[in-house]
């Protein structure tokens, strides 16, 4: 800190002697510079013109990688020093004092990049370290069965531009846990639950229905119906039952069929799963694009002119031997 103190110091004062410099009595009045012009010799009156460009761009703040070299003409002014008496060294000086003044503003600002470098790099690092803690609570001996998955969703959400907590998979998953997380979702771009009426829960699959919260124009009509299949599967645990420490059968997803209108099901295609980004346009009655991720076979479908669908289908990926949630959940 002391030594940038110093600097800026040494550049105020550098800056006041060039700035002096302009009022000193070497430097010739215009009537002096006509007559130079006049005989021949106005690059004499150039050397002043160089320096006062300099001192200019010295005290404006902002950064210059070179000066205005005014010191050929100060060696061709030496020869007619006396005949118009003028002080060559005067304004030899005053250049010397320009380059000394860059020079101390470029450490300046280097000092001051430097310290920015360091900041940006220990706030860096202490947000590394802090990630790093995080990751390792995930994996320690004490996570929650669902613990390994819940975070690997949250990874690739942040990859596909959904945050924390709205994304996941959709089949081979605890039922409970693949439709909260995508509930939220839809909730965070715009819907909320509609008609209670078509909120259907029976066994083997629930059923829910979603409508804009503000609807402008065309969207009032907009809509998402949302169909998730199911088997019980009693050799598995539920999603709350781990979290609340109670026994419960788990659901898990077969199938889910989603139905809405024709901008809403083809703009949560193109921006939950981010790389089914392709171009999209048919007419024709069933699928129009297919997206593969992980274990899920994500379909869009056509089904009629302000009708589309999502249909995700399972390709028999066992989760919960690859995030451990069984071995987990038999450790407890």
């Amino acid at each position: 800190m002391k030594t940038i103190l110093l600097l800026l110091v040494s550049c105020f004062s550098l800056s006041i002697i060039a700035q002096d410099n302009l009022d000193t009595k070497y430097r010739m009045t215009s009537k002096q510079k006509q007559q130079l012009y006049k005989k021949g010799d106005g690059f004499i009156a150039l050397i002043e013109t160089y320096l006062d460009e300099n001192n200019e761009a010295l005290n404006s703040g902002k950064h210059i990688s070179r000066l205005s070299d005014p010191s050929q003409y100060i060696e061709k002014a030496r020869e007619k020093a006396k005949l118009y008496n003028i002080c060559v060294d005067c304004y030899q000086k005053e250049y010397k004092t320009q380059l000394d003044l860059l020079a101390s503003q470029d450490r300046a600002r280097r000092e001051k990049y430097e310290k920015e470098a360091f900041r940006r790099d220990s706030i860096f690092k202490e947000e590394t370290k802090e990630r790093n803690e995080k990751i390792s609570k995930q994996f320690n001996s004490k996570e929650r069965p669902y613990d390994r998955f819940i975070f690997a969703m949250d990874m690739l959400g942040e990859k596909n531009g959904v945050k924390h907590g709205n994304f996941t998979i959709f089949t081979n998953m605890d039922e409970e846990l693949v439709r909260t997380r995508f509930s939220l979702y839809l909730q965070s771009v715009g819907f909320t639950y509609g008609d209670e009426s078509k909120k259907i829960n029976k066994l083997g699959f629930i059923q829910e229905y979603y409508v804009r919260k503000i609807a402008i124009d065309k969207e009032i009509n907009d809509y998402i119906q949302v169909k998730y299949y199911y088997t019980v599967r009693n050799e598995y645990p539920s999603y709350y039952a781990t979290t609340l420490d109670i026994d419960a059968p788990c659901w898990i997803v077969d199938k889910v069929v989603i139905d809405g209108t024709a901008n809403t099901i083809i703009n949560l295609y193109i921006s939950y799963w981010a790389q089914s980004r392709k171009t999209i346009g048919s007419d024709k009655v069933g699928e129009i694009a297919t997206h593969i991720f992980m274990g899920d076979n994500v379909s869009l479908q056509y089904i009629s002119h302000n009708k589309y669908r999502i249909e995700i289908t399972s390709k028999n990926m066992d989760y919960y031997s690859s995030y451990k949630i069984l071995e987990k959940y038999n450790e407890l």
